[in-house]
């Protein structure tokens, strides 16, 4: 009897053993695959930023009062970066920054209405342009000039002969849900009245990120794994200031 009741509680051992490997399996599978998720998506939105975020500081000037339009995202230290560089750094945006330091500040607002008058050296905006004035949680209402009008009033911040730098996705010229793709004649067109100093271009091919020549960059299809980012450093005169 005693031999029996052994056997059967082996049996019944072995049996949840099973049970519990196999669940561990589908567990470690399921946490891969979603780990996978989540390091492809944020890789997706940091990798260009790297190489936004250093042209941006090399063509910032060497030291003054400079304005960030846009981003808040976790991943954007820029901020806090050149604060801590010796800069005195504004930021502004529809949502709230949630990094606080010294000679950093935040102000909420539309990229279209700046509280600013020609009072920076430089006003940098990273992969922002293309979304103003598109619908969105934080902007619902349509505005499809909405980044003309955000760059006359960044023009506006900056001083006489003061700075921009400004990326923006780059290739076929497009409109996807949330953003523009501009090409070489929409680029002219945004930027008209200003001097390009300064371009480079990157793109995604191969799951990564690298330097790309403007022809590369304009066959871009912005599908996926296929997409470039313009960047400029763009120069104004004394007489371009739009009125608002």
């Amino acid at each position: 009897m005693r031999s029996k009741l052994f056997r059967l509680a082996m049996k019944v051992d072995g049996f949840f053993h099973k049970v519990d490997k196999t669940l561990h399996k589908r567990a470690k599978r399921y946490f891969q695959e979603e780990y996978s998720e989540i390091k492809s998506a944020s890789e997706l939105e940091v990798l260009p930023r790297v190489f936004e975020y250093s042209f941006a500081i090399k063509n910032l000037p060497k030291k003054g009062k400079v304005l960030e339009v846009g981003y808040t995202a976790s991943s954007n230290a820029l901020p806090v970066t050149l604060a801590g560089l010796g800069y005195e750094v504004y930021g502004v945006d529809l949502r709230s920054f949630k990094v606080r330091c010294n000679d950093f500040q935040f102000v909420i607002c539309d990229a279209r209405y700046l509280p600013f008058r020609a009072v920076f050296e430089c006003c940098y905006s990273i992969s922002t342009i293309e979304h103003v004035g598109l619908p969105s949680e934080w902007s619902p209402n349509a505005d499809w000039d909405g980044d003309n009008k955000a760059l006359k009033e960044i023009i506006n911040t900056v001083k006489p002969h003061g700075s921009l730098v400004i990326t923006v996705p780059f290739g076929k010229s497009g409109m996807l849900p949330d953003s523009r793709i501009y090409d070489t004649e929409d680029v002219k067109r945004l930027f008209a009245g200003l001097t390009i100093v300064e371009e480079d271009y990157i793109i995604e091919s191969h799951g990564g990120w690298s330097k790309a020549s403007l022809e590369e960059a304009a066959k871009a299809t912005h599908k996926a794994g296929f997409r470039a980012v313009g960047m400029f450093r763009l120069n104004r005169e004394e007489n371009n200031l739009h009125s608002s």
